[in-house]
């Protein structure tokens, strides 16, 4: 989990290309060294206290631009990981009562 402080979150976003380029380059590292098949970030909004999933462009939908997808902390998965700042092995995330198969109608989580 990435906290942020303050206003960061929308200085980042002010970045455009950088961040999706960050995120792109991020995304293609964890993959690749973890050899995992997907990989999500999420960042923590400390004045919403909520996790925010940026969705790059590009995708099935045709979007131009990053989606954002918010979720209050403790939701899902991911949100027991922000709560307890803990990584969590879930060898089947199917069978866990936490997992979220589609946090937003719009997302292509899957």
């Amino acid at each position: 989990m990435c906290k942020l402080e303050g206003k960061q979150l929308e200085e980042i976003k002010k970045r455009g290309s950088l961040w999706t380029d960050f995120l792109r380059k991020t995304e293609k590292m964890v993959q690749e060294n973890l050899l995992c098949e997907s990989f999500t970030m999420y960042l923590i909004d400390p004045e919403t206290n909520e996790m925010i999933l940026n969705i790059l462009p590009g995708g099935n939908d045709g979007s131009k631009e990053i989606q954002e997808v918010r979720l209050p902390v403790g939701v899902g998965l991911a949100g027991a990981c922000a709560i307890s700042d803990q990584p969590l092995l879930v060898p089947d995330t199917s069978n866990d009562p936490r997992f979220l198969k589609r946090p937003d109608p719009k997302s292509r989580i899957e």
